[in-house]
Formats: C-alpha cells, structure tokens, sequence
C-alpha cells in the first residue's frame, strides 16, 4: 500500500505549486486513470484528489492536485495542483477519463459560494469544468456548463473517480461520465451520465421522451459506470442500504427499470470490468454478514450479527447504528451470465478485505493483469489519508 497523500502535511510538493494551498491539508474523494497505448506515456497513472482545508464539501477553499506513476504506482511524482483555489472559487469532486485518442480528461465542479443545494443559475456560482492533457502535467481546460445546464436544473456535478470510453462496436468512441443531478426546486437527486461522441470536445445529457429530467437512477447519487461484455452499460449509485443499480442497451442513451442490490452504508465506490468480470471495491463493515458465505446471486438478504434483518424497499433496519460506519473496504468479483428483463444475472464472489480500517470513498480500474485502487482511509476518521494498491486477480 502507498500513501498517496497524508492529510495534515503535504508529499513532495512540486515547487510551481507553491501558495493558496490549506496550511493542514485535508486530502480527499480520490480519482484514477491509466493512459492509454495511444498515449505519449503509455500507463501512466494518474491519481487526482480534493485538497480540503477540513473535511467538508464545496463551497470551501478547496484545490485540487495530481500526483502520476510511470512503474505501476510504485513510486509517484510530487504533488502538483491542478486547480488552486482562489478568487473566491473552490474546485472539487474531480473524475478521470482515459481516451483511446491518448488523452486524459479531468471533469469537475468550481463553487464559489454555492453548495449543491443551492438554486445556482448556470455559469455563475457553480461551474462545470474540463480539463484536457496529454502527460497528467500540463492541461487546458474549458467550461462545460452551458453543453450540460439547462432551464430545468437546479444543480448538478460530476461523480467523482473516473468515467470510461465504450469499447464495443455499436457505441465505439464514446464516453460516458456519471452526473448528480437535481431539478430546479426539488430536492430528489438521479444518477445518470453525460454523453460525449467527440472525445470530450462537448458533452451532453440523454434525456427520457418528452422530458426534461436525465435518464438514470431516481433518487440516485454519486454513481459509476461500466460496459459489460457484448456492450451493455451498467450503472451503479451509492445508496442506503443498498445499492441502486440500472442498465442501458443503446450505450447511455436510457436506462431500463431500477433495482436494489449489493450492501452499501451509502458511499461512492469503485467499479471496473475485468477479464469478462464485474469488479466492486465498497464498504462492508464487519459487524454485518452475510447468509451465506458462499457466492450467491445478487438479491440475497443481509443480517447483522444479532439478526435483524435489512429492508431494501423500505431503506430502514434496526441496524442502522452500525451499517452508516465507514469502515472495511472490500472487493468483489461479479459475474455476468445473461440479461433478463434489463437486469443481469449475477453471482457474487465473497468479500474480499482490502482495507479492514476506516474507509471511504474508493476507485478500482484494470492495470494489465491487476487492479488498481484508490480510497480514502484512516485511524480516527476515514480521512486521514488518501491510499494506493495493486491487488492480484
């Protein structure tokens, strides 16, 4: 395991990116991305990161910095800021995309004053921004705001960790980036995806037959995003008491009917596809276990260890105390054998314990015939430092 960054100092800080820095630095939301053979660096790593004065979200003083790998993440670059805070604006919640084209796309938000849930008019206190490079050092960056900001909108950003680029024949090329969106005067959030077929040069968001509201997952949130074999898309929210999962079979352009699957405390989390299957990195604290330590079909019913039982539909359980800990980061392999009704049929490999400490928010993407991964952890909190591993598959 490397310490990406160690919140309360700072790693070798590259000497340009000296000032309107935090003095005790929280580092937080991690994203990860790999460049690709078309590349000037072919595998270089990425990480990307919030550099917090505290723990909280935007609106803050929050810049945010990149550190790169060119030997699998086993020694890093000194930390460079990508975005200073300054002026009043803050910049956070950033995702990574990798292009086939050989660049890297950094999406995330600039507040400056504004939270989520403010009524923010498009372009004026919350921004959506993109960065594009093609070495992780150097980067140009545009606003995507009025491409993605609508009449309808009363707030929206980026999930942070990473997007992804479609690989199979019948959406070749595009990218998709997970969305937090939220209607002008509601207060119900949906997970869903922006849409580009350029290779970032502009962006848009699919929307249902004669609305205006996204398609994806309602009273979704931050979410991540994968194509599985033969080309459909699966997206996956954070939700409690468990995850909230959709599919699409015209490469995010709509989604089908939404179901709730896998224990979650409520948490981003990563997801990769890998050798043909489904990779999970999420929270699993132990005080919870599962009926079965066999692998078993997504939809198994989960009880704590004093066996009350958790309600999926109703979103409540006696265990509630326990099950919002953010703790015990673990991987699961998931296997994908045929779509039936636009729900896939899956098996579940037990939890595998990656981090059995405080945890948070974590990213997973393939890196040759590894994992990568990327989380928060800690000992008094779960944001005490930001972590990196390989894990055999």
């Amino acid at each position: 395991m490397f310490p990406l960054a160690t919140s309360g100092s700072y790693p070798d800080l590259d000497s340009t990116s000296e000032g309107a820095l935090p003095p005790n630095p929280c580092f937080r939301i991690p994203a990860l991305a790999a460049f690709s053979a078309a590349s000037a660096h072919p595998g270089r790593l990425l990480a990307a990161f919030d550099i917090r004065p505290d723990f909280h979200d935007l609106p803050g003083k929050i810049a945010l910095g990149t550190r790169f790998s060119d030997d699998s993440g086993r020694t890093w670059s000194p930390l460079q800021v990508l975005k200073p805070a300054r002026d009043g604006w803050g910049f956070g919640d950033a995702s990574l995309i990798s292009t086939s084209r050989g660049e890297m796309l950094a999406l995330f938000v600039a507040s400056r004053g504004r939270n989520f849930w403010d009524e923010a008019e498009a372009g004026a206190e919350w921004r959506l921004l993109q960065g594009h490079s093609q070495d992780g050092v150097t980067w140009d960056f545009t606003d995507l705001t009025a491409q993605l900001w609508d009449e309808s909108t009363g707030s929206m950003f980026f999930a942070s960790g990473n997007g992804i680029e479609l690989r199979e024949a019948r959406s070749r090329g595009r990218l998709l980036q997970p969305i937090v969106w939220r209607a002008r005067g509601s207060t119900e959030t949906l997970a869903g995806v922006a849409i580009s077929d350029n290779g970032g040069q502009s962006w848009s968001r699919p929307r249902a037959a004669g609305f205006r509201r996204p398609v994806g997952i309602p009273g979704g949130d931050e979410s991540k995003v994968v194509e599985l074999p033969g080309g459909d898309v699966l997206l996956s929210s954070r939700a409690y008491p468990r995850r909230r999962w959709a599919i699409s079979c015209d490469g995010g352009q709509s989604f089908g009917s939404v179901w709730s699957e896998v224990a979650d405390p409520g948490c981003n989390a990563g997801l990769a596809v890998f050798d043909d299957e489904i990779i999970l990195t999420s929270l699993f604290p132990p005080a919870l276990v599962e009926d079965s330590a066999e692998s078993q079909p997504m939809g198994t019913v989960l009880c704590s260890q004093n066996g009350s039982r958790l309600d999926p539909s109703a979103g409540k359980s006696s265990s509630r105390q326990d099950w919002s800990a953010r703790s015990n980061l673990v991987l699961r392999r998931g296997k994908c054998s045929a779509v039936d009704s636009g729900k896939p049929r899956l098996t579940w490999s037990p939890p595998r314990v990656i981090d059995s400490g405080q945890a948070a928010y974590s990213v997973a993407i393939p890196l040759g015939n590894h994992i990568a991964i990327a989380w928060e952890r800690g000992q008094n909190s779960p944001y005490g430092s930001l972590a990196f591993t390989i894990v055999d598959y």
